[in-house]
């Protein structure tokens, strides 16, 4: 079940869980994603850990611009940004390097399919705005 319309912005992952037997996690609120996004690591090329290449389908985002694209975990239901040793879990911000405020965010659905190691695919999660005040 998706979340309806709400005071607050917010990412929906249709139907998709961020948090694997909880139906509650198909969505995030957006403020929360933003302040992770904006703690996300520089990038450094092969250090073996995020952010790192984003080799799924270009095709499915819209806010990142040309180039290659990287991509840094995202933690569910909180302002606390991911950091190594932490549990990587199903959702991902996909951005350029040096631009970390341009994003989308990607939830790993096995409804997409799967990749030859058995990973589930990457989704685009929608961003919902806010509904205006009466």
């Amino acid at each position: 079940m998706s979340r309806r319309l709400s005071d607050s912005s917010y990412y929906d992952f249709d139907g998709a869980e961020a948090v694997k037997g909880n139906p509650d996690s198909t969505w995030m609120l957006a403020r929360d994603v933003r302040a992770q996004q904006q703690a996300a690591p520089p990038w450094s090329a092969n250090d073996g850990t995020y952010p790192s290449h984003y080799m799924d389908a270009r095709n499915k985002l819209s806010n990142c611009g040309p180039g290659p694209l990287i991509h840094h975990p995202i933690n569910y239901g909180t302002q606390k940004p991911w950091k190594p040793g932490d549990r990587q879990g199903a959702l991902r911000s996909v951005y350029t390097p040096g631009d970390t405020a341009v994003f989308d965010l990607v939830c790993h659905d096995r409804r997409a399919g799967t990749t030859a190691s058995g990973v589930a695919d990457f989704e685009k999660a929608e961003y919902r705005g806010a509904r205006a005040r009466k």
